[in-house]
């Protein structure tokens, strides 16, 4: 079927010429022995031809206390609000309604009737804005009014906290046997194991790291071999590079044979 053309009501019938309203009895019964003059079909025309151009006018008409409105699974009234929006009927309510009436939807306590049917624009443009805003706060932290629950929502430190963490990690440590450890506040702790042969004590022990400064001490944690007699070792010749072995021996029992020592160094 074609497309029906939208009729043309920018002149309603009998809007200028002369129409009386029928008696009430006459609208509800309609035409039974009595020839009807002609104002009475003027003002029945003009009455459909105003309610036409209304609708057009209007889209969806206004609340009235006069119009029953249904609401329920399958059938809703729409209606306009006087206070311009537009509500949905959630329940019968109107003046024949039995024990209900007529029910405004711009007043609160009329809900379980009445609910607004559409969001304004201006509402919906806001939240989209909000919805933008958030988005970039979730994906990196930008503007957020509470950052301290922001991270502990999502496990993030904070800044003093991430810095606190890179000044122990990454370069400032080396967690091998032979290691260092740099402290925020300049003190450096160096550690090692050195082998060498007894009684032939040759060349340095370098740091892993040189001290920007100086070393304040290097101490060994066991002495490199202890037999029926004994065996020390001492450290000495310390500079912020490296340091020396030295040998003090009671008997040569253990001369030739090879072991370890640990040692650790501090400094800055």
């Amino acid at each position: 079927m074609a497309f029906r053309v939208k009729p043309d009501f920018s002149a309603v019938w009998a809007s200028l010429g002369d129409n009386t309203k029928p008696v009430d009895s006459y609208i509800t019964n309609g035409w039974e022995s009595v020839k009807p003059p002609r104002q009475y079909f003027n003002w029945i025309d003009n009455r459909q031809d105003s309610a036409i151009a209304y609708l057009y006018q209007s889209g969806i008409p206004e609340w009235d206390a006069l119009t029953d409105y249904e609401g329920g699974a399958g059938v809703n009234s729409y209606t306009q609000g006087s206070d311009g929006k537009v509500y949905r009927c959630l329940a019968d309510n109107g003046p024949n309604v039995v024990s209900i009436g007529a029910k405004d939807p711009t007043n609160p306590l009329n809900s379980a009737f009445w609910t607004v049917a559409f969001v304004e624009k201006s509402a919906v443009d806001s939240l989209a804005s909000t919805v933008a805003t958030h988005t970039t706060q979730i994906g990196n932290g930008s503007g957020v009014t509470d950052p301290a629950a922001w991270r502990t929502a999502l496990s993030v430190p904070s800044t003093s906290e991430a810095v606190v963490e890179a000044s122990f990690t990454g370069a400032n440590q080396s967690l091998g046997t032979d290691g260092f450890q740099k402290l925020p506040g300049g003190l450096i702790i160096q550690w090692g194991k050195v082998t060498r042969t007894l009684g032939a004590f040759s060349g340095p022990v370098n740091f892993p790291i040189p001290f920007p400064n100086s070393c304040f001490s290097v101490t060994n944690g066991n002495s490199m071999y202890s037999g029926p007699n004994s065996l020390v070792t001492r450290t000495r010749a310390i500079s912020a590079t490296q340091f020396a072995i030295e040998e003090d021996s009671y008997g040569a029992n253990g001369h030739g044979n090879t072991a370890s020592m640990d040692w650790i160094a501090i400094g800055y």
